[in-house]
């Protein structure tokens, strides 16, 4: 085990702790969504699938969740992550039409496509009329070690960052991280209930 002093935000504990808390992941998501976040809620925790952050928006809900090389089979992570989305939207009572828009955001170390692109998109396509159809749903994947910079800037910055290939003096937003991650680092709570005491 990694001792706590050498984490990263690589890392699932470190990952988890920081995204966890709104204002982090909330300018991330933005970015991604291309759109102002005026509600939000966020809860994290450990599932079968590893670590996720779950954010409520006054537009749906969106699982944040890293994704590290060791961890295979990205298309059945995808589907049982929608699965506990949608099993937990769906409240005795309710319709199929209450389902709220989600969103899956992986963030991995690869490309799982293989074209070494920063950010890519799955989605449902009506063949053979190549027609996309929106069921409320996305799935987007960041590379943290991508060559083809296809990212909204503030995204590419981060994942730079993640890589340990930018310095956090870039942005405003990755300062704020940089420093909550000293932040969790120097708190000895966090150092216990790392090592499990």
């Amino acid at each position: 085990m990694k001792r706590f002093k050498d984490l990263t935000m690589t890392d699932p504990f470190l990952f988890h702790e920081i995204m966890g808390e709104p204002e982090n992941s909330k300018p991330l998501l933005e970015a991604l969504l291309g759109k102002r976040i005026t509600k939000m809620v966020s809860k994290s925790g450990n599932s079968l699938l590893g670590v996720y952050v779950a954010v409520t928006t006054e537009d749906g809900v969106c699982d944040v969740s890293l994704q590290m090389p060791e961890m295979k089979d990205i298309h059945s992570r995808v589907r049982a992550t929608q699965a506990m989305l949608d099993s937990a939207a769906f409240e005795p009572g309710c319709s199929e039409d209450d389902l709220p828009n989600t969103c899956i955001l992986m963030i991995c170390p690869h490309d799982p496509f293989g074209l070494g692109r920063a950010m890519c998109e799955a989605g449902w396509k009506v063949g053979p009329l190549d027609l996309d159809w929106d069921d409320g749903t996305r799935t987007l994947f960041l590379n943290w070690a991508f060559t083809v910079d296809n990212a909204p800037k503030p995204v590419s910055d981060f994942l730079h960052w993640l890589n340990k290939e930018r310095d956090a003096s870039v942005s405003p937003y990755l300062t704020q991280l940089e420093k909550a991650v000293q932040a969790y680092k120097a708190d000895p709570f966090m150092e216990r209930a790392y090592n499990g005491k």
